[in-house]
């Protein structure tokens, strides 16, 4: 079993999340944010993104 921990992150934390998983992931992140940026326009609702930070205990 792994044990840890999750929390959800937004705002001015989930910016610096999302920098680094651009980082990571390049072309398939923006892609995938601009679908969403997309679909939100289509639907006209607001933009509310969050991302889930989970730590492992070692």
């Amino acid at each position: 079993m792994v044990q840890g921990t999750a929390r959800i992150v937004h705002g001015d934390d989930y910016r610096s999340v999302a920098k680094e998983v651009k980082k990571k992931y390049g072309i398939q992140f923006m892609l995938i944010v601009g679908f969403g940026r997309l679909t939100n326009f289509l639907r006209r609702k607001t933009n509310s993104s969050c991302g889930v930070v989970i730590t492992v205990d070692a």
